[in-house]
């Protein structure tokens, strides 16, 4: 029998037709050598990746055969996140330096048991999302994806590490954003995503944001809700001057931007990145209702 041997019985045979081969003495069966494409990266088992436009949008499943997130520690400066959800779960970073439900402090850090993750606002280890707004984020960026529940994140396999600094009112302060933000830079953060704008600047998140730079940490800005041109209204951190800071407005499903151009700092900061992405629909993945960004004041 021609054709290079693949298993017991088995061979892949080269420019034969099927009937020539079905007539050779001994062959039981003969059928095509077909393709096959890795289905999961294609389209995932989550049951409401459907509806997620914005990642087909955004073209993630290209990114996808290249990777899904790696392991690489994501701080979401945000409301908490929903512990409890499995979408979730399995991403979230954890405190290798901190015994859980001890309650002491054993890496010195200030805040007991903060095993995934801290809470600025309430000083302890306990980042719970009483508000929604967190949950719902860190959904876009790493909602376990291809498990065939909710939806699925950007990045399938990232450790998110939740910082609440949002009170569960709707509302941060420049205190509890900066107390996030060098919490989230001493325990190894490589992005930091801060869905939160304020009108006000602060010398004390310019100052924490600067130590993000030093470290070659990203900073993630929203670019806020309101739809003006951040070059002429600026909206913090948004507008902060730093090569760390990326900023970045949404678009409609028609494509309509939200902020039309993105970033003060966009002409003088050559590795500062004006960028669009679609406004990502994160509703199976939040058990509480997802909120407009919260205006730190």
């Amino acid at each position: 029998m021609p054709g290079d041997r693949l298993a017991p019985g088995i061979r892949l045979v080269h420019g034969a037709s099927a009937g020539r081969l079905r007539r050779l003495p001994g062959v039981r069966w003969v059928e095509r050598n077909r393709r096959f494409r890795p289905s999961s990266i294609a389209t995932p088992t989550d049951p409401f990746f459907g509806r997620q436009w914005a990642l087909r949008s955004a073209r993630v499943r290209g990114a996808w055969r290249s990777t899904i997130g790696g392991d690489v520690p994501v701080a979401v400066l945000d409301s908490g996140v929903d512990f409890s959800n499995p979408d979730l779960a399995p991403n979230l970073w954890t405190n290798r330096a901190e015994l859980p439900g001890n309650g002491v402090d054993d890496d010195g850090n200030g805040f007991i048991d903060d095993v995934h993750g801290a809470d600025t606002v309430g000083w302890d280890g306990d980042p719970a999302d009483g508000l929604g707004h967190g949950t719902a984020v860190a959904s876009v960026i790493g909602a376990r994806g291809d498990n065939g529940f909710g939806i699925s994140g950007v990045a399938w396999s990232v450790r998110l590490m939740p910082v609440k600094v949002v009170h569960d009112q709707g509302w941060a302060t420049t205190a509890t954003m900066v107390a996030g933000l060098r919490y989230a830079l001493s325990n190894g953060a490589r992005i930091v995503n801060i869905s939160l704008n304020g009108p006000d600047s602060s010398q004390a998140l310019d100052e924490a944001i600067g130590q993000a730079e030093q470290q070659g940490v990203l900073v993630i800005a929203s670019a806020g809700n309101d739809a003006a041109n951040r070059d002429r209204v600026p909206s913090y951190p948004a507008s902060v001057r730093s090569r760390a800071v990326i900023t970045v407005a949404s678009a409609t499903r028609a494509g309509w931007r939200q902020a039309r151009r993105t970033g003060a700092a966009a002409s003088t900061s050559p590795l500062r990145a004006r960028t669009c992405s679609p406004a990502s629909w994160a509703g199976a993945a939040p058990r509480a209702p997802a909120h407009p960004s919260p205006r730190p004041t």
